[in-house]
């Protein structure tokens, strides 16, 4: 009985921290809805010392290559979550998103950012979504990014 409750402690502490995009729209498209698709690359990034030393706690991406429809999906939710931002940078191309960095507003003491790149308007075959945590700044995780 014991080791069921550690384990279930240890699950909801874990998802808990996995999961810092939660209440966003953007929460619908990691965790699992492109684990099985082969054009599909999701990364889980914390505890990152030479991160932390920039103040961040945790990235999230998806990279999806070739699958541009998917693009009707992720955008209108990028889209929803950017329109309450506290800071952002917004491109279009050819009436597409082609790039949004969005400061959204902090969960507790920590900022979270949003990052979409659509390569499609300038020709390339990605899309591109960041979820960052932590304590930088705007201009410290734009000039990261930048890199």
């Amino acid at each position: 009985m014991n080791r069921l409750f550690i384990s279930l402690i240890i699950t909801i502490l874990c998802s808990a921290e996995a999961f810092c995009q939660d209440g966003l729209q953007i929460d619908k498209i990691f965790g699992g809805r492109y684990h099985n698709n082969p054009a599909a690359a999701e990364t889980l990034i914390q505890g990152n010392d030479d991160l932390e030393d920039k103040g961040i706690s945790l990235i999230r991406t998806l990279k999806l290559t070739n699958v541009f429809d998917e693009a009707n999906f992720i955008e209108p939710l990028v889209t929803a979550d950017g329109a309450k931002a506290i800071e952002k940078t917004v491109l279009y191309k050819d009436g597409l998103l082609y790039l949004g960095f969005y400061q959204l507003p902090p969960d507790g003491k920590k900022n979270r950012y949003l990052i979409y790149l659509n390569q499609k308007p300038k020709g390339g075959d990605k899309i591109n979504v960041i979820f960052i945590e932590g304590n930088a700044s705007y201009d410290t995780v734009s000039k990261l990014i930048k890199k």
